[in-house]
């Protein structure tokens, strides 16, 4: 399972037994706030103790869009301001900012987000893998950090924690380092390895560093990954979807799976490809769903090296309708209702329609050629109510529907 670590930031909503105290926000006995996406936490109090956790409380980010903001201005050196990042209701996974040299401007915020992420499936936004690591030797989970509202930026030492079940399947332990993304290095792949350390089973420490990058992975060796991946797109082609991607580098990359998911969590294989093994030059791939999925389709790609690694590229999306009710003229309705569908080609389906309740008042096959088909239906024998039309194709692949109501 691959690994990785990020640094980003956000907030919502909270759980029992959390509490603000002369502007601090306390956690305690236990309790968790759950920061659920996108939100953040504000926290504007430069005290190290504006967020206290008694009793052994903390908050749940879990994704990078899930952030804490903590505005700690012009902070003197040896203020140590902890981000108490949870996992699930009881593993502690927190984020400390130790100031060593106070930054100047009274604005200084530094915002984090941390999450886990098995098999590096969530990437953080506008990252690749490229980096110095694969599958089994990069840790599951991502930090976004960044200070800003600086006009200089504190010079600190930073602590990563970590669930020691996400350092996994092979266990590299003292061996992981922090490396940091940085999208403006000359670097031909933009993982550039850190000065940190492993401090102990599930904390990773960085010192003397200003300047965040954005996001940060933890690795345990030096050894590049595969492929560096310049882009990956999806595009909506009438009733296909192109999808294509860009390799800067390759290195021992035997093939890509590309894998398709409905709900951007089960992914299933739609094609296997072939790679380029070794090589510098740059490599274009294109390959055609020519069965998308009903709705929004979730893609991505999984490279696998020559000895049996792998490492998984970010997911992307796309939202096909092969059947669309755009519209339902007049609603509500006396005598008839005209339906304005569209449909990306042609196609046999049947509509029914039912009430709230689920009882079906009509039913019909239909025939429509691709593009837009003007159905007009006659309603005089249904009852005054709301109805549901529901369109589905004749091979289930596709389906849409709408209310309308029928008065007299």
């Amino acid at each position: 399972m691959k690994k990785f670590y990020s640094l980003f930031f956000y907030f919502l909503f909270f759980v029992c037994q959390t509490h603000s105290q002369n502007g601090k926000v306390v956690i305690g006995n236990g309790a968790f706030m759950s920061i659920n996406s996108p939100a953040t936490l504000i926290v504007n109090n430069n005290l190290q103790d504006a967020i206290t956790r008694p009793g052994n409380g903390h908050i749940i980010s879990e994704g990078e869009s899930n952030k804490v903001e903590w505005v700690i201005g012009e902070a003197a050196a040896g203020n140590i301001f902890t981000f108490p990042f949870g996992k699930g209701t009881s593993v502690y996974v927190p984020f400390s900012y130790e100031i060593t040299t106070a930054g100047t401007g009274p604005s200084g915020i530094v915002t984090a987000s941390t999450w886990n992420s098995p098999a590096n499936s969530v990437m953080p936004s506008g990252v690749v893998i490229c980096g110095a690591a694969t599958e089994p030797t990069v840790l599951d989970r991502f930090w976004v950090i960044n200070p800003s509202g600086f006009t200089t930026a504190p010079t600190v030492t930073a602590k990563f924690y970590y669930d020691v079940t996400e350092d996994d399947p092979t266990s590299i332990g003292s061996s992981l380092l922090l490396q940091l993304w940085n999208s403006s290095s000359s670097l031909s792949c933009k993982w550039e390895p850190s000065s940190g350390s492993w401090e102990a089973p599930n904390i990773l420490k960085l010192t003397g560093i200003s300047n965040f990058s954005g996001a940060g992975g933890a690795a345990g060796s030096a050894t590049p990954l595969p492929i560096e991946l310049l882009s990956f797109d999806a595009v909506l082609n009438e009733s296909v979807v192109d999808i294509s991607w860009v390799t800067a580098s390759e290195v021992n990359n035997d093939y890509f799976t590309l894998e398709r998911s409905q709900d951007a969590f089960y992914f299933s294989p739609i094609d296997t490809i072939d790679g380029s093994g070794t090589t510098s030059a740059q490599i274009h791939y294109y390959r055609t769903d020519h069965n998308p999925l009903q709705g929004v389709s979730y893609y991505r790609l999984k490279q696998t090296d020559f000895n049996g690694l792998f490492s998984y590229s970010n997911t992307i999306s796309v939202n096909f309708t092969g059947i669309e009710i755009i519209a339902a003229l007049p609603n509500p309705a006396v005598e008839s209702v005209t339906f304005i569908i569209n449909t990306s080609e042609d196609m046999d389906a049947t509509y029914s329609i039912t009430d709230v309740e689920g009882r079906l008042a009509k039913k019909e096959r239909v025939m429509f050629s691709k593009g837009i088909t003007v159905l007009k239906i006659d309603i005089t024998s249904l009852a005054q109510a709301v109805y549901i039309i529901k369109i589905v194709s004749d091979d289930n692949k596709y389906y849409s529907s709408k209310h309308f109501m029928r008065t007299k």
